[in-house]
């Protein structure tokens, strides 16, 4: 299914529609395709997040052993379910998220943490892990060269990310993992 030609509505061009196709090919040669791949969702409460309540999400090879505390999530079956995604790439994420997840406890909702950056084994997973590294570089470089943040760093961050082009790709790059049921709650953030 073609989830680049327009985003929310708005049409993006076809040179931007090909250059996002060309990026999927890439991605799926370095890393992998798993779209044809089954994964069960499993879920599991973390100690340290307790006081929010909040179970994290996981998807796992249906095939492997269910293992530790982890348990089958049947998140269609919990009419509170709130569904908080995250990539976690850098703390602001991280806090965000976090805030959504306690608002939504205080709101009398089941928050699950759904860390797309904590799938290691699946491709958008090392697709992620690739393009947080790569963002670690820049705002590394970013703080020891003036230039290279004052001409290419921050102009990329206030105005390259928020273009509905560049996310193109993005939009193209995403394969659901799961099913989500139909009527679930989903709050994702990925605030710049």
């Amino acid at each position: 299914m073609d989830k680049s030609s327009t985003i929310f509505g708005n049409p993006i061009s076809p040179g931007i529609v090909q250059k996002a196709e060309r990026q999927k090919k890439a991605y799926i040669k370095k890393f992998g395709d798993d779209t044809k791949k089954e994964f069960v969702l499993l879920s599991r409460r973390v100690e340290s997040l307790e006081p929010l309540g909040i179970e994290q999400l996981m998807v796992q090879d249906a095939s492997a052993e269910i293992g530790g505390d982890w348990k089958k999530s049947d998140l269609a079956s919990d009419p509170n379910a709130l569904v908080v995604g995250n990539i976690r790439m850098g703390f602001g994420h991280y806090r965000i998220s976090m805030a959504i997840a306690s608002a939504a406890r205080a709101m009398g909702k089941n928050p699950y943490w759904f860390d797309l950056h904590s799938f290691k084994d699946t491709t958008g997973g090392k697709i992620i892990a690739h393009l947080n590294s790569l963002y670690s570089l820049g705002s590394r470089l970013s703080q020891k060269y003036a230039l290279f943040n004052s001409l290419y760093w921050e102009p990329l961050n206030s105005e390259g990310f928020r273009k509905l082009s560049y996310n193109a790709a993005d939009q193209n790059m995403w394969q659901p993992m799961y099913g989500p049921p139909k009527r679930l709650f989903t709050a994702v953030w990925n605030g710049w």
